[in-house]
């Protein structure tokens, strides 16, 4: 009788054993990297600054749109004008004539009979700022495909313009400059770089820092002064000069991140049931 007993017990704890394993439940979550935890929303676009950039004459605005999980696009528009604080280009200048020496060249004026205007081009006493122009584009390649955040290598597009009103000099024969009396100059700039970067989604606020490396092209239109060989006057005329540098750049942006509702399938929890052998 005793081992009949045993005989259903075991027989019951048996059964009932593969029962509650029919009915285990394993829950498993979408694998969303690093913004899981933050945001389950998709981002739609992210609009971007840098505030501080005023300083130095320029500001402008910046949109990234996500258009894969390893790739987005980019694109500002901005203008350039006289530096918020105006000591920074009196700083600027001093510098800028420490490190370089202007090559004196003339399209207008044999060598003897030209001033060198390449030493007055930073030379902002004589030389005011007016509005320019600035726009931008870039593709970013996000590391971890995880676009708009995260690491990412960019390949950036950039021109800005620099407009300039600067003193004419008097035609005498010697040189001094007007009191009043401005010719028109422009820088035009375009940028060709490549960047390393990192950009941070806190939802909403946004920081994108990076460093660069790339090829700077610059066309001006600038005041060309010298002696004229047959009336002994100083004349003002104009030249167009062009030229190629190395660029190094370095910077930081913060803004919004816009995001759009998630669809329903996205939002649930995958189910998974499992039966264990």
């Amino acid at each position: 009788m005793i081992k009949f007993i045993y005989t259903l017990v075991f027989l019951f704890l048996t059964i009932w054993s593969s029962f509650g394993q029919d009915d285990l439940e394993i829950i498993t979550f979408d694998d969303d990297g690093p913004r899981t935890s933050r945001n389950i929303d998709p981002t739609f676009l992210v609009i971007k600054t840098n505030p501080l950039s005023m300083i130095s004459g320029r500001q402008f605005v910046e949109v990234e749109y996500p258009i894969l999980d390893f790739l987005s696009v980019e694109g500002g528009l901005g203008l350039t004008f006289n530096p918020v604080i105006g000591n920074f280009q009196n700083v600027y200048t001093q510098i800028y004539n420490e490190l370089t020496t202007p090559e004196c060249s003339s399209t207008n004026f044999e060598p003897g009979f030209d001033i060198c205007d390449q030493a007055f081009y930073n030379d902002f006493t004589i030389r005011n700022t007016n509005l320019g122009g600035w726009i931008s584009t870039g593709i970013k390649f996000y590391y971890y495909n995880t676009a708009p955040e995260d690491a990412y290598i960019s390949l950036n597009l950039k021109y800005h313009t620099n407009n300039y009103d600067v003193l004419q000099a008097e035609e005498t024969n010697v040189f001094v400059r007007e009191l009043d009396v401005y010719a028109d100059e422009t820088v035009r700039n375009f940028d060709y770089s490549v960047r390393a970067g990192f950009q941070t989604l806190f939802s909403p606020l946004t920081t994108d820092a990076f460093i660069g490396v790339g090829i700077r092209s610059r066309n001006e239109t600038r005041l060309d002064i010298g002696l004229d060989r047959e009336t002994s006057l100083i004349t003002n005329k104009f030249q167009t000069l062009s030229s190629s540098t190395i660029l190094l750049e370095a910077g930081i942006r913060i803004g919004l991140e816009i995001t759009k509702p998630a669809t329903t399938s996205s939002k649930k929890k995958k189910k998974k049931r499992r039966r264990r052998r």
